[in-house]
């Protein structure tokens, strides 16, 4: 009985054909990382990056959708007028007890894109409203913008300047990689937030694709946009032009009071770029200047100013 029983058990235990792997030699486990590195195949072609439209459209299926939603869905707490646009405030009777401000916009063009925003310096969509003749969209509630708060009594310092300019900065390159133009950066698409500071940026449904026409046009903003609050009393509107212009007859970008920011070397090379026509508007986004990852200061810096904005600033408010 045992010669059977041995021949079941080998026969149940018997291995079965595998495909094999080639080992690493003796020899190749003695050689250094480096040497190694070096000796690898130089002929395996790199992963091809897709076209900035192949990523958004990626991008699209993995992220979630507008929440199609309707006025019963909501309370209406008011209207707020901010540079001459109103939004309605609103707060949603079930779920979340958190605020949205609802902005009216006329054709489903103006804001194909706005759903497929999801970045951490970007207002974000939420709900989507329709109606026969227009749509609402339904944004993060942040209250103030950057013309309501350097139009205070104190003027801003070089530490308040750079969460703007390091949050819209970022904002603008993840526009650009998904191939698209924000083209109306300014004072009042700039939002803060009143209990953390943070910095971001709105009116993105304006976006428009990239063309060969845009130039310079988001950063010359933003340059326009940190001049504005470099000025203890901000000026009227200028050009970027204008700036240039400026800067070739050695004037610190035309500011007023100029020597208050000579010790801010690294925030004039920072303008100097923004403003240069030396560069590609596509290599500054991609490679960019120092001072973006300077990390001079946090979001929390302007946490006084916004709170002196609530104080000292006339918004238009209309309650339901």
């Amino acid at each position: 009985m045992e010669p059977a029983a041995s021949s079941t058990l080998e026969k149940a235990l018997k291995r079965h054909s595998r495909p094999q792997f080639p080992t690493v030699p003796p020899r190749a486990l003695q050689l250094p990382r480096s040497s190694l590195i070096q000796s690898s195949p130089s002929w395996i072609p790199p992963v091809p990056r897709p076209p900035a439209k192949a990523r958004l459209a990626s991008a699209v299926r993995s992220r979630r959708i507008a929440r199609h939603v309707d006025w019963e869905d909501f309370t209406r707490l008011g209207a707020l007028t901010q540079a001459q646009c109103s939004q309605l405030i609103c707060q949603p009777k079930h779920g979340s007890p958190s605020l949205f401000m609802f902005k009216k916009l006329h054709t489903d063009t103006a804001f194909k894109h706005i759903f497929d925003m999801q970045h951490p310096c970007i207002v974000m969509a939420h709900h989507l409203i329709r109606s026969p003749d227009v749509q609402y969209v339904g944004f993060e509630y942040y209250r103030f913008t950057l013309e309501e708060v350097i139009s205070i009594h104190l003027s801003m310092q070089e530490a308040h300047l750079y969460p703007i300019a390091k949050a819209i900065f970022s904002a603008l390159q993840f526009l650009h990689e998904h191939g698209l133009v924000h083209g109306h950066v300014s004072t009042h698409s700039i939002r803060l937030c009143g209990r953390t500071g943070k910095v971001l940026l709105g009116d993105c449904e304006k976006s428009q694709s990239e063309s060969s026409d845009d130039h310079n046009i988001d950063l010359d903003q933003l340059g326009l946009s940190i001049l504005k609050c470099m000025e203890a009393q901000p000026q009227s509107s200028r050009t970027a032009d204008e700036v240039r212009s400026e800067r070739a007859t050695n004037k610190v970008f035309g500011l007023s009071d100029a020597e208050r920011w000579s010790d801010a070397k690294q925030l004039i090379d920072f303008l100097e770029d923004l403003f240069s026509l030396q560069r590609s508007r596509t290599l500054k986004l991609e490679r960019p200047h120092d001072y973006i990852n300077a990390n001079i200061a946090n979001d929390e810096i302007l946490l006084p100013l916004i709170e002196l904005a609530s104080l000292e600033c006339f918004t238009m408010w209309q309650t339901e």
